[in-house]
């Protein structure tokens, strides 16, 4: 929404309708956040440049609580011990690593680099 809008022309409205449209393209209210914190720090940095006076004011949506849940390391084995065989590296990546079941599922071998011994959530360049 922002992408070729100069930032001396953002103003709080147009803040409000890119909360509007990410909610109702399904964001979390914590994602939209995320975004025009990003945003707010830009116009900060476009202050002390002496590009623009203010920053447009703009409230941050209400976010649900933090996930709970976590489980502790010998429930995680009592878990897996029962999975079907093809599940076990997947749950134990996602364990050690922190990923989500979708972020793990969306793995492609152009993510991993066996070499530096990593993983990104995006293709590795070459």
């Amino acid at each position: 929404m922002f992408a070729a809008v100069r930032i001396d022309r953002i103003t709080s409205g147009d803040m409000r309708r890119y909360q509007e449209q990410r909610l109702s393209m399904g964001a979390a209210a914590a994602t939209v956040n995320r975004h025009l914190g990003a945003l707010g720090r830009m116009f900060i940095l476009a202050i002390m440049e002496g590009w623009i006076q203010q920053k447009p004011h703009f409230q941050r949506l209400q976010e649900d609580d933090p996930r709970q849940g976590f489980m502790e390391h010998q429930q995680y084995l009592a878990i897996r011990q029962h999975l079907p065989a093809v599940y076990p590296d997947a749950i134990d990546f996602g364990y050690y690593s922190g990923w989500r079941k979708g972020e793990i599922a969306g793995l492609t071998w152009a993510m991993i680099d066996l070499q530096s011994g990593t993983v990104r959530s995006t293709a590795i360049s070459q």
